[in-house]
């Protein structure tokens, strides 16, 4: 639609260079360029419909049925579509529910496939670093994000983690908080039942 306006108007400015170099070109006067420009507005806004034929293959297949298309061996039909406002087919669909896409790693599993590796106190606040099942390492404030159920880093000590999560709960209604604790070194805690 603009192209056809910009096309036009490229025509009109090249006709007044050539006029202004003396080329030899057939003067327009006013009512001409005027003309033209309305002729180029006019098939601007003219409806544009893209045209998909569907014809049987050579396998003899019967034709598909279209709503309001010609009888079958009448030639191809022809079905207008209109992409305005459509979702494009060709882009991956992804679902807008929270939490299921995520681009943060640490969101991607459950707390229990993480690995304490280390902790680290610097200055103020001490660090605490995770391995995920890749082996990937990150390291993680208090305040920080962990797991697929809402974790969140609550405490970090010398030698252990603590993480809560919110849940849904199974004995009532709601959600439930649940204290993970990560050990740095699991086995001195193992407790004998």
């Amino acid at each position: 639609m603009r192209w056809t306006l910009r096309i036009g108007v490229l025509l009109i400015l090249g006709a007044f260079l050539a006029l202004a170099c003396g080329t030899g070109v057939k003067k327009m006067d006013q009512q001409e360029l005027d003309k033209k420009l309305a002729e180029i507005k006019a098939n601007a806004h003219q409806e544009k419909h893209t045209e998909i034929a569907m014809t049987s293959p050579a396998t003899g297949l019967p034709a598909p049925t279209v709503p309001g298309a010609a009888a079958p061996g009448a030639g191809a039909a022809t079905v207008h579509y209109e992409p305005f406002n459509r979702p494009d087919p060709f882009v991956p669909y992804k679902p807008d529910v929270p939490g299921m896409m995520t681009d943060n790693p640490l969101l991607r599993y459950e707390v229990r496939y993480f690995k304490l590796v280390g902790i680290v106190h610097s200055g103020n606040a001490p660090v605490a670093i995770f391995e995920d099942p890749n082996g990937r390492s990150y390291d993680l404030r208090v305040g920080d994000p962990i797991g697929k159920n809402n974790g969140v880093v609550k405490a970090i000590t010398n030698d252990q983690v603590i993480i809560n999560e919110t849940k849904a709960s199974w004995t009532e209604e709601g959600t439930e908080t649940v204290q993970i604790v990560i050990w740095l070194r699991p086995e001195e805690h193992v407790t004998e039942h």
